[in-house]
């Protein structure tokens, strides 16, 4: 099993009044099981609502299987989302990362879009590990450097 988290950025979020045209960047994570192909955890945030942090649904769109989608209830919103898949269209597995196609929040109590989206990517969150070992390989390069240097002197 091998989760990998995945950041979700969502730009040109439009306000569901549209209210002069008003947009805002909404971002979140997703933790997928790339093994398997599961969808394991969201928390998306967008401004003025909590946090969206409960999966609903998720599989492969009915009417496009190429595409993933993903609800999140969180009363009274209700946030769809759906996006493709990389390298295997419709799938999780492997999944590294794509493109949202659709999203938007609704209010079930008024059936009112709150937020409505046109565009947006996820892609992969490095591993704090990876990091890690990023930086103690630089570290040591730079010691290897500064040692050779100083007995070129």
């Amino acid at each position: 099993m091998r989760r990998e988290k995945f950041s979700l950025s969502l730009s040109r979020f439009a306000l569901g009044s549209f209210a002069a045209g008003a947009t805002c960047s909404c971002f979140g994570t997703l933790t997928i099981d790339v093994t398997i192909g599961t969808l394991e955890a969201v928390n998306f945030s967008f401004p003025g609502l909590p946090a969206f942090d409960i999966v609903q649904f998720s599989a492969p769109l009915p009417d496009n299987p190429k595409e993933w989608a993903v609800t999140s209830l969180k009363i009274p919103d209700h946030l769809s989302l759906s996006f493709t898949t990389t390298p295997t269209p419709g799938s999780l597995v492997g999944f590294e990362g794509g493109n949202i196609t659709r999203a938007h929040i609704t209010n079930l109590q008024t059936n009112r879009l709150v937020y409505l989206n046109f565009s947006g990517s996820i892609a992969p969150v490095p591993e704090p590990s990876s990091l890690v070992s990023l930086g103690t390989g630089l570290i040591g390069l730079a010691g290897t450097m500064r040692r050779k240097l100083r007995f070129e002197r």
